[in-house]
């Protein structure tokens, strides 16, 4: 596992940035990760006796810091995206105060851009550090509306991460909310999608992206081990066709998508309500909006950068 790794051709920024991975596993652990699926986290995992969702540190923290300060300040790093295995903010790292000095190595470092995708609660330290360099930083809060049942791990305190997320956007910061992924036939209800859109909206957060959950079957096992059968059931039979590859020359990033007709209908539902209320949207086309997919239709497709 590389601390610094280069981006991947086709993803977001057209893979002109760096990843950082600073810890191995996530303490969220969500159902629906696929991080803990990919080859070098298992790997990495297997070495270290260690488990997903009981994180580590890729390197003791000083020599952590020491490590992510000589790259950082390297004049090769110039966009850091946060993360593609793990959350900044995963427990324990944002209680003992891992996260906030993480953060503040590449903050004063010479990158010119620090990419943050959270499910996690910032600290008060992380917030203010954020506020002190808001050119710095793109904060990317994940949040949807709460349905009948969740995949995710992580404290129900989407009300106080929205908050959070709310006054990092009054620093300066670029702030989005990422519903990621939406559950269909569970999380996207005109019921459940208006109130949560006009919370936003009197929160000031009118940027939002969006994505559908992709499943593989290592995915659905989990959903059916954790879910009721009725529940895991209806879930799943929502996919079907045949398993399609996200990355290229990355066999391990191969899912099944939602039926079209599913997709479609959630999106225009989705977009409309969007729409109505002035947001600045869009449709994460890796995930969920390839141009070859017709599903999209009258929902713009994020152009690889919208959160950048």
């Amino acid at each position: 596992m590389e601390l610094f790794a280069p981006g991947c051709l086709g993803t977001c920024w057209y893979g002109k940035y760096h990843y950082m991975e600073p810890y191995i596993g996530c303490g969220f652990s969500c159902l629906y990760c696929y991080a803990r699926f990919r080859e070098q986290v298992s790997a990495e995992m297997q070495s270290r006796a260690s488990r997903f969702d009981r994180p580590v540190t890729v390197l003791p923290l000083p020599e952590l810091l020491a490590a992510i300060k000589k790259t950082a300040n390297s004049g090769e790093v110039e966009i850091v995206k946060l993360s593609r295995f793990t959350d900044i903010f995963s427990p324990p790292f944002d209680a003992d105060g891992t996260a906030v000095e993480i953060l503040r190595a590449l903050a004063e470092s010479k990158v010119k851009r620090i990419i943050i995708t959270t499910k996690g609660l910032p600290s008060k330290e992380a917030i203010k550090l954020m506020a002190q360099y808001p050119a710095k930083f793109s904060y990317n809060a994940a949040a949807k509306p709460r349905g009948e049942y969740r995949l995710e791990q992580c404290p129900e305190n989407v009300a106080q991460r929205l908050e959070a997320a709310a006054e990092i956007q009054k620093s300066g910061v670029l702030t989005t909310v990422h519903m990621d992924p939406l559950l269909v036939g569970v999380e996207d209800s005109e019921a459940l999608l208006a109130p949560f859109f006009d919370g936003l909206a009197k929160l000031g957060l009118k940027r939002v992206m969006f994505s559908y959950l992709l499943v593989n079957s290592q995915i659905a096992a989990l959903i059916k081990e954790k879910l009721t059968p009725e529940q895991a059931k209806a879930l799943l039979a929502r996919y079907d066709g045949e398993l399609a590859q996200v990355l290229p020359r990355q066999e391990d990033t191969a899912y099944l998508n939602l039926k079209p007709e599913l997709k479609a209908e959630s999106v225009k539902r989705v977009a409309r309500l969007l729409k109505e209320r002035g947001f600045d949207f869009v449709l994460c086309s890796l995930k969920s909006g390839r141009e070859s997919d017709a599903s999209h239709a009258g929902c713009p497709l994020c152009d690889g950068k919208f959160y950048a």
